[in-house]
């Protein structure tokens, strides 16, 4: 595996088993750093070398902007929300924008290095799609991110109609689908 994709921040108070669990995200060659608080875990995140988040949102830690940030930082970055319940009637928008899996506390260490496998899969299939075949859309207010002529990630964020104008030198016009029409009639 290449080193790009071996650096996980792991953010939760109190967290059981460390040891247990650097060991063993070491010997399958990965590195783990812990953090208990939200402003040590942003000073880290600045280094952009973390391609996996896992935030403990449990126990009234639910600060999730930590979220937003590592994908500022990174935007490959993916996400894992650490629970320890189902009830997600007090959770904001904020809370399924920014993460991509939801991990149920007591976590067994197999299930945590599986969820880190999947995750590890998904980042390298993805970064090793060619950039030209995929657009970055914000999840919010669907602006499209053109990182022509930009560093990855830090392109200029369009309008859809101004996107395809800029890039594609086309005009955008506006019609109704054949479903759109029967469901206004």
């Amino acid at each position: 595996m290449d080193n790009v994709h071996r650096h996980i921040l792991h953010i939760e108070k109190n967290i059981a088993s460390i040891d247990v669990l650097k060991q063993s995200l070491s010997a399958a060659g990965f590195e783990l750093t812990v953090t208990e608080d939200t402003q040590t875990a942003l000073k880290k995140l600045e280094s952009g070398i973390y391609t996996l988040i896992i935030k403990d949102i449990s126990e009234g830690c639910v600060d999730v902007d930590i979220l937003n940030a590592a994908k500022v930082y990174n935007p490959e970055a993916k996400t894992i929300l650490l629970v320890d319940t189902w009830d997600t009637e007090n959770w904001t928008d904020k809370h399924w924008m920014y993460s991509d899996d939801i991990l149920l506390k007591p976590y067994s260490i197999s299930e945590y290095m599986a969820r880190v496998a999947l995750w590890t899969r998904k980042i390298r299939r993805a970064s090793s799609t060619p950039k030209g075949l995929m657009i970055p859309v914000c999840w919010s207010c669907k602006k499209i991110r053109d990182d022509h002529e930009h560093n990855p990630g830090t392109g200029l964020w369009l309008g859809f109609d101004d996107f395809f104008l800029k890039k594609f030198g086309m005009l955008v016009t506006r019609s109704y689908c054949p479903e759109c029409v029967r469901q206004a009639l």
